[in-house]
């Protein structure tokens, strides 16, 4: 999974996830994600789950988070995290049971937008969105690294036989 940690300003955030060893007493399943001040050395937990983390995303305020509904599958939910408060502020299940997302998941007011890796022998990925108002569709058939740059999305297309663009 990717990103495994980001810098935003003087913040790093870093992710972590964890497996019960039958050796190990008190382990558990389980995933977090923690703020470290790169100023001052502090380190706070802003999001932790029973679910692995698959990736995550700091953002302005909040944090995008992709987790694993269970260990049997590739279904992934989407929850936007609130960095003050840690509260939830949005969740989406991506209803991708036979598909890999690829990356991390791009979020903006309510529209949500993701790759997915939908066979075995593809490794570019088919971009999802959903709107604000719950609308999916496939927004672009080799697409991935969505972000927001104020309202409009960029992201990198591809093809088999040619040059990526942007």
């Amino acid at each position: 999974s990717r990103p495994l940690f980001q810098v935003m300003g003087d913040r790093l955030y870093y992710m972590t996830n964890s497996a019960p060893n039958p050796e190990q007493e008190g382990a558990v399943h389980g995933s977090e994600i923690t703020e470290c001040d790169l100023l001052t050395g502090e380190q706070r937990e802003v999001f932790s789950s029973q679910l692995h983390t698959h990736t995550f995303c700091a953002q302005e305020d909040e944090v995008v988070v992709s987790l694993y509904v269970d260990d049997q599958s590739n279904a992934e939910q989407v929850r936007v995290i609130g960095l003050a408060s840690g509260e939830t502020r949005f969740t989406a299940d991506l209803a991708n049971t036979s598909a890999e997302v690829s990356h991390w998941p791009a979020y903006l007011d309510g529209t949500l937008v993701w790759g997915e890796l939908y066979s075995p022998n593809v490794w570019i990925p088919r971009l999802r969105m959903m709107t604000a108002e719950g609308r999916r569709f496939a927004l672009a058939e080799a697409g991935s690294d969505p972000c927001f740059v104020g309202s409009r999305l960029v992201y990198e297309t591809s093809t088999l036989h040619g040059p990526a663009s942007v």
